[in-house]
C-alpha cells in the first residue's frame, strides 16, 4: 500500500544525517512520489492519514530551513524540497 512507502521514506528522511544532503534530498523526492502516489489511489483515505502528512510537512520545514542556513547547500535541492513541501501544502489543502 503507498501509504506505508509514504511512512518507510520519512522514517528513512528523518534517519539522514543533517549533513547528508545529498541522501536528504533523495529521500525527500522518494517522499514525494510515495505522497503522490497516496492522492492518485481512489481508495486513499487522507482523513485517515493528517497526522503523518502534518509529520511529513514538519521533517520537510526543518530540511528546507537547515538548506537556507547551508551556504554549500545546492540551490537544486533547495527547490526539490520546497516543491515538495508546496505538494504537501495541496494535499493537505485537499482534506
Amino acid at each position: 500500500m503507498a501509504i506505508a512507502d509514504v511512512k518507510a521514506e520519512l522514517d528513512r528522511l528523518q534517519q539522514v544525517p543533517e549533513d547528508d544532503d545529498a541522501q536528504a534530498t533523495k529521500h525527500a523526492r522518494a517522499l514525494d512520489s510515495a505522497l503522490r502516489d497516496c492522492f492518485a489511489d481512489p481508495e486513499f483515505q487522507p482523513l485517515a492519514h493528517q497526522a503523518l502528512l502534518a509529520q511529513v510537512a514538519d521533517t520537510l520545514d526543518r530540511l528546507i530551513q537547515s538548506k537556507r542556513a547551508d551556504r554549500d547547500s545546492s540551490a537544486d535541492d533547495l527547490t526539490q524540497l520546497q516543491k515538495s513541501r508546496k505538494q504537501i501544502n495541496k494535499y493537505r489543502e485537499q482534506l
